[in-house]
């Protein structure tokens, strides 16, 4: 996941301004930019209507927007890796009482756990304000909310909490 996430960064809002050398130069035609621009604005929108109510603060979309586009899309491309994985090797074995989730249910199962963690209110604040990740909670929420590939492994409800209507891929 970590991977994929950097890869992505190669092509987001400042990425995309080099080429396979490492000199500026705008590469993309204008369609394709004006697409990534929708896209982009989708997930400003997106992150922006998130809000931690312990803090009673929402979060900057705009100033977080770089991170999130590498979280959503790195998310698609390390499970669309990892499908191809499991075609060579097959599925993993699970631990007892996880052996009813599939090997892709697992996939977002472990990249959900890689958020866990608790804010002290004060820190929360400050990240809210002045990082350009967001907080953990929503890095995930707002990876899955925005990918196809969890809300059909799941087979989530089209009303389900995790199966926003609005999907905002990247590529």
């Amino acid at each position: 996941m970590v991977i994929a996430h950097e890869i992505i960064h190669g092509f987001d809002t400042n990425g995309r301004y080099f080429d396979e050398h490492g000199n500026l130069f705008q590469w993309w035609n204008n369609e394709t930019d004006a697409t990534y621009r929708e896209t982009e604005r989708c997930i400003v929108e997106q992150y922006s209507n998130y809000t931690y109510e312990q803090v009673n603060m929402t979060l900057n979309g705009n100033t977080t927007r770089s991170e999130n586009i590498a979280d959503i899309a790195g998310t698609d491309l390390a499970f669309l890796a990892y499908k191809q994985w499991l075609k060579v090797h097959g599925d993993e074995r699970r631990l007892p009482l996880l052996d009813k989730y599939t090997s892709e249910q697992m996939f977002f199962i472990a990249f959900s756990q890689i958020w866990c963690g608790n804010y002290l209110n004060e820190r929360l604040r400050k990240d809210i304000r002045d990082m350009i990740h967001t907080p953990f909670r929503y890095r995930m929420i707002g990876s899955l909310h925005s990918s196809h590939h969890f809300s059909q492994t799941f087979q989530c409800n089209p009303n389900a909490k995790m199966n926003r209507q609005i999907k905002c891929t990247v590529f």
